[in-house]
């Protein structure tokens, strides 16, 4: 993520993301430069923590995918205004593998967007 320091990434519970509850984070943070490796499947959640972003649509979910789950592309595939991201963890024998980090900063880059615009 890279966003001005007058937000947060916060990485939140499934419940937290779906109320906007700020407070109760995995991790956070502000600087405004934040990596975040996604090596596990499974749904990852992420807000902005201040106060009234989240609400106003400030808000990711990204979906890992093991590459053994069966899915009828490897691409990720992007919706809005709550999004959700879906990339499949390749395996080794995998001919090439798209970071799923980019697709998420790109898409907090649009949300923040979207909020300076508002």
């Amino acid at each position: 993520f890279n966003y001005p320091t007058s937000h947060t990434v916060e990485e939140v519970s499934s419940s937290d993301y779906s109320a906007c509850t700020v407070g109760k984070a995995i991790s956070t943070d502000s600087t405004g430069a934040t990596k975040i490796n996604l090596k596990t499947a499974g749904t990852h959640y992420f807000i902005c923590g201040v106060a009234g972003h989240c609400e106003n649509g400030m808000k990711l979910a990204v979906k890992v995918e093991s590459s053994s789950s069966s899915s009828s592309t490897d691409k990720p595939s992007t919706t809005s205004p709550s999004t959700t991201t879906t990339t499949k963890i390749p395996d080794s024998s995998s001919s090439w593998s798209l970071s799923p980090v980019l697709a998420f900063v790109t898409t907090w880059v649009a949300l923040c967007v979207m909020m300076v615009v508002s």
